[in-house]
């Protein structure tokens, strides 16, 4: 950005030259140098001696041509007469040169305010040059500032984009992942439950308890969860018919009072969940969903959601 820094001012010498000559300037009159005394010195100079040579002839005449002392007393009068009545125009010739001087002096000092005039005139101009040029180059740096601004929020909305893009990209991944691991875990419960069905009937309680997972799914001659409810007559880890043990306590790892209260809470809590689930929702899928949902919200260990998984008939969580 280039902005003109110093001011030219073309008026300086000129307003210098008229004030220092107003300011020391004295009128001072002298005939002798004034041009229109000389002139009309001259002029009365030049009928004196006329006068004085009338004078004399008309004296030469009268005396047949002597010489006398009257004619030239005479004829010196007659050019003093002249040279009187040019001393008499002093004071008006000193007059008019004063007013000559006070009409110059006045022109001066007119003259320095019509140059003060011009002068603040150019100076209000570069002025507003300077202003204007500055701000053209105020205005190239604030776009500059502008264009850098929005190129690194162009640039940082982009990488967050990007990023979204990345998360929403990788989020569909784990929703694939966790769906195809949901369907291959409903799989394996599904043969697990088969497997315990088919145990369970052996025993002679199929046609009972109609039991799902150690005790949980489909439903009784009754439309409700007959299973659960043998369960819990017959204690945790039971089936729900002949009151064979499923699982046995004592191979399962120990806890302390508080964690086997926290997971016996869970444990009922899971119970309820499932004794609400009839007709066609009491599958062993929608079944095994409700537990593991819940364990996951429960912050509980490895070996506390095998337990609890244990108390349902999963081997593990």
């Amino acid at each position: 950005m280039t902005v003109k820094k110093e001011y030219e001012d073309k008026y300086k010498d000129q307003i210098a030259g008229l004030v220092d000559k107003t300011q020391n300037s004295e009128f001072e009159y002298d005939p002798l140098k004034d041009v229109n005394y000389q002139s009309l010195a001259s002029q009365y100079g030049r009928l004196g001696d006329k006068a004085r040579e009338n004078t004399l002839n008309d004296a030469a005449t009268l005396t047949g041509g002597r010489a006398s002392s009257y004619a030239v007393t005479a004829g010196q009068q007659a050019q003093n007469d002249y040279n009187q009545a040019l001393t008499d125009k002093i004071p008006a010739l000193s007059e008019a040169a004063y007013n000559k001087f006070a009409t110059e002096r006045n022109n001066n000092l007119n003259m320095i305010g019509v140059l003060q005039g011009l002068e603040s005139a150019d100076y209000g101009k570069f002025v507003d040059d300077r202003g204007y040029d500055y701000q053209l180059g105020r205005d190239v740096i604030q776009d500059q500032q502008w264009n850098k601004s929005f190129n690194q929020a162009d640039q940082q909305w982009k990488k967050e984009f990007e990023l979204s893009k990345s998360s929403f990209e990788w989020n569909k991944t784990v929703d694939r992942w966790n769906q195809t691991h949901t369907e291959k875990r409903d799989k394996v419960t599904d043969k697990q439950w088969e497997k315990m069905f088919k145990q369970s009937g052996s025993t002679g309680s199929r046609s009972s308890s109609g039991s799902s997972r150690g005790g949980y799914g489909g439903n009784s001659s009754g439309g409700n969860n007959s299973s659960y409810n043998g369960m819990q007559k017959t204690g945790d880890g039971y089936n729900g018919s002949g009151g064979e043990k499923i699982f046995d306590d004592k191979k399962l790892p120990q806890f302390s009072s508080a964690n086997q209260a926290k997971m016996q809470k869970i444990v009922v809590g899971i119970g309820t969940q499932l004794s609400k689930l009839v007709g066609g929702k009491a599958t062993p899928a929608n079944q095994r969903k409700i537990i593991e949902r819940t364990i996951a919200n429960s912050s509980l260990t490895q070996a506390q959601a095998n337990y609890v998984m244990s108390k349902f008939g999963y081997f593990e969580y």
